[in-house]
């Protein structure tokens, strides 16, 4: 009985690091004035899978958004993730983007790419090194931008009649939950430049793009990284908001990437 005992224990411990070794570090990145909150239906989901997740808010949103200022800026976001990073000791991670989160994500990846295992871009912005949002925009919402930060004042989320073009969301009780939560944009998160390069060969880069989303912008990006061999791109059936909308879907691919080996060799 005692070898039996023995055996046991030795076979529940090798479990136990099994499932230790393959657990996944995901850290998942809000949009423009979303906050950490966006990600729960996925979160919950990745936990449940036995991962392990965090989904920080960035300075001046979602339950951050009394720390708002005009001036925070895209290294300000930037910051919050490096130091998210370090306190947490989070090495070989899943790195996920939404939308703006794309801008922080290309922002940390050029601070602390040696932590980062795989940048995963969602329906992402894909700045090269010194791009804004702004850049990417346009010169007439470049003005507006910056004619508010001129006068310390902050970008309304768009209009709730706009979401479902915008976003996907027309369900009036997700749409309820969201309005709840939904915050301004510090306009200088959209001015500010990528400082460094975000381009790393020692990280797996992957694209996942909404195809059910119009905005020609994130199809201009999907076609920047589609048929390029420093990224794998996968298209979801889902409009902009996938983790809210598609999040059993959206949990599926982020799985099959955490599943697959190492990273991709990225040209510089």
């Amino acid at each position: 009985m005692p070898f039996a005992r023995t055996v046991v224990c030795i076979c529940l411990v090798a479990s136990a690091l099994a499932a230790w070794a393959n657990e996944a570090n995901f850290v998942l990145v809000h949009g423009a004035w979303h906050g950490g909150w966006a990600w729960q239906p996925v979160a919950q989901r990745l936990r449940s899978a036995g991962h392990r997740v965090t989904t920080p808010t960035l300075t001046g949103l979602g339950d951050r958004s009394h720390l708002v200022e005009a001036d925070t800026d895209l290294s300000t976001h930037v910051e919050d993730l490096v130091l998210h990073l370090r306190m947490e000791d989070l090495t070989n991670v899943i790195l996920v983007g939404h939308s703006y989160g794309g801008m922080v994500v290309s922002g940390v990846l050029a601070r602390s790419a040696d932590r980062i295992g795989k940048a995963v871009y969602l329906d992402a912005l894909v700045p090269e090194a010194g791009e804004s949002l702004a850049d990417i925009a346009g010169d007439a919402a470049t003005e507006r931008w910056e004619l508010l930060l001129e006068k310390g004042e902050m970008i309304p989320p768009p209009p709730a009649d706009t979401w479902g073009h915008r976003w996907g969301l027309v369900d009036p009780t997700l749409k309820a939950w969201v309005a709840e939560r939904i915050t301004a944009q510090p306009p200088a998160t959209f001015l500010q430049r990528v400082q460094g390069s975000p381009w790393s060969g020692s990280v797996g880069y992957f694209y996942i793009r909404c195809a059910g989303n119009p905005n020609p912008v994130f199809a201009a990006m999907a076609d920047k990284v589609r048929n390029n061999d420093r990224w794998r791109y996968i298209e979801l059936d889902s409009h902009h908001d996938a983790m809210l909308l598609s999040p059993v879907a959206l949990t599926r691919v982020l799985l099959d990437i955490a599943r697959e080996h190492g990273g991709q060799e990225v040209g510089q």
